[in-house]
């Protein structure tokens, strides 16, 4: 499956698909002849990238975005032209870039996984140590199909652990002048009980700033809920002492003027039940890899692990998402549009690449009601592993988010992270409960 893809083009936001020729001129195009001469050169430019550390390193950088234009989405192409990101190419990794072999295994013996009519999975809870939707099957959904079994793959990938915590730093930019950095926690549980009110919820969240002291405590509450009920979401104000409770569609919604979304933190957050999502294709782009090596998870008492990530920090001139580790390389990627279904919605539609294999999103470009680009997210992954094995993740180390309109960049660096598996007994898990996260005069908003 082969497709030439553009998110933008001139404002039309189109797709060139093999099966068929959407212009964005009046000139005559042949879309089949352009998409086969694209992959023509694609394979060209791979075949010529080193194939191991050794080999003289390939530079991704401004000097080198015109050369490499075929191996990127176009707003990763434009950012990286304007000098936002730096890092090295390589032909492949010096490790296998998958899940751990019991996963693996169920994932490609499972059942065929069913939705109603409304996109959800059933039953729910599914199983949550494979995948629900077998690759094989994947790889035969045709363009212009529903790209639900890709949304659902990516989500159960999420959700396989009981608790998740996370301490990240945001380099904020304005063109290309750093502003501030602000530190925050983010905490996610995902409720395992299939008895009485926890078996409703697929996750609760706890998104907080923790520095600097002018915003210290700004937190946002989410309850996601099985179904085609909307997220529940409070935000406290720290100001105020107060909590209100908003939409599920201001999670889209930067946490504050210029900073970013909920949604956008760790990859993609959307709800698969209230979005309709469409297969737009499939191409082999560059996707940034956060580590080179495999990442040391380390055992805790509790059962659960701990990975901390070795960032080098960011330049002061550029706010470009480096680290000494992270190398680009070429991945099948599945192009996803997932439309929203909340009229009021301010990310109307989104595009999203999602790995081919690990149903992990490397890019997101998000338009408004009006077809505009309104922001794009480059996320990084690495592999984590504990010394016997047994436990294996991919897990988000770093992040780039790009408003075109401001020229902004959030460059978001995971600093450590904290993952509990099934059978593990995090003691804090009880910080998640809604009386918990908020302070006691609002008790009464929930």
């Amino acid at each position: 499956m082969s497709v030439a893809l553009h998110t933008s083009c001139s404002g039309c936001h189109v797709f060139l698909l093999i099966i068929g020729c959407l212009l964005c001129s009046s000139r005559p195009f042949d879309a089949s002849a352009q998409a086969a001469s694209a992959e023509q050169a694609r394979a060209l430019l791979i075949s010529r990238l080193p194939d191991s550390p050794e080999a003289p390193e390939f530079r991704v950088n401004a000097n080198s975005s015109t050369t490499i234009a075929p191996l990127l989405p176009e707003e990763m192409q434009a950012l990286i032209s304007k000098g936002e990101w730096e890092s090295t190419a390589r032909k492949r990794l010096s490790f296998v870039w998958r899940y751990d072999d019991d996963w693996e295994m169920k994932s490609a013996e499972a059942e065929v996984a069913k939705t109603d009519d409304h996109g959800a999975l059933v039953p729910w809870p599914a199983q949550r140590d494979r995948f629900p939707f077998r690759p094989d099957i994947i790889e035969r959904t045709a363009v212009g199909a529903s790209a639900a079994p890709i949304l659902w793959n990516h989500s159960i990938s999420v959700v396989r652990d009981q608790y998740l915590e996370a301490e990240a730093t945001v380099s904020q930019y304005l063109q290309a002048k750093l502003e501030r950095r602000i530190q925050l926690s983010i905490v996610r549980e995902f409720p395992f009980s299939n008895e009485g009110a926890e078996s409703k919820i697929v996750f609760r969240e706890r998104t907080q700033l923790l520095t600097p002291p002018s915003i210290r405590g700004l937190s946002w509450l989410t309850f996601r809920f099985i179904g085609l009920d909307e997220d529940a979401v409070w935000i406290l104000s720290p100001v105020t002492g107060k909590v209100r409770q908003v939409t599920e569609t201001n999670r889209g919604d930067p946490m504050f003027s210029g900073f970013v979304a909920v949604r956008d933190l760790l990859g993609y957050g959307g709800k698969v039940e209230r979005g309709a999502s469409t297969l737009l294709g499939s191409e082999e782009f560059l996707v940034p890899i956060g580590a080179a090596e495999v990442l040391s998870a380390e055992l805790l008492s509790d059962g659960c692990y701990r990975v901390r990530m070795d960032q080098t920090g960011h330049s002061p001139a550029a706010p470009r998402l480096t680290s000494k580790s992270t190398v680009m390389v070429p991945r099948r990627l599945l192009a996803v549009e997932v439309l929203s279904t909340d009229p009021f919605a301010t990310h109307a539609r989104e595009v999203v690449y999602f790995d081919s294999s690990t149903f992990l999103p490397a890019y997101r470009a998000v338009f408004n009601q009006s077809a505009e680009l309104v922001r794009f997210i480059a996320t990084a992954y690495a592999l984590a592993s504990s010394s016997d094995k047994k436990f294996r993740r991919a897990i988000v180390t770093q992040q780039l988010v790009w408003e075109p309109a401001s020229d902004r960049v959030n460059s978001i660096s995971v600093d450590r992270q904290r993952l509990c598996p099934p059978g593990s007994t995090p003691a804090d898990r009880t910080a998640l409960s809604p009386r918990s996260l908020v302070m006691p005069q609002s008790d009464a908003a929930l």
